[in-house]
């Protein structure tokens, strides 16, 4: 079990970059407009976009340490904003589903 340890930390950095790019991206009108339409950017978004870039961070220095992290950390977060960045420019649509979320969500925390 040890030997794929490392394996998952890596891939749970990927994915909290992946998805904390994505929460970054639904907090800028423009993307949000590309993704669900007119509708304004919800309060959550950034927040929540940040603290999965944190944990993407978290994540590469449980796995490598600090010294090795400084490098895999910048390496996955250029993987995850080309990925959002891909997303957004031929299918922003398969990103509705996490908007309509993040709306919802936003609307539970009340103003």
């Amino acid at each position: 079990m040890d030997h794929v340890l490392p394996y998952v930390w890596f891939g749970l950095s990927i994915l909290s970059a992946f998805w904390g790019c994505v929460f970054l991206a639904l907090s800028q009108h423009r993307h949000l407009r590309a993704v669900l339409g007119e509708r304004q950017a919800k309060r959550i978004t950034r927040p929540l976009g940040w603290l999965l870039v944190l944990s993407s961070l978290l994540f590469c220095i449980l796995r490598d340490g600090v010294n090795f992290a400084a490098l895999t950390w910048p390496l996955s977060m250029a993987l995850a904003s080309f990925l959002v960045a891909m997303v957004l420019a031929y299918k922003p649509g398969w990103l509705s589903p996490v908007a309509v979320k993040a709306e919802r969500c936003d609307k539970l925390c009340g103003d």
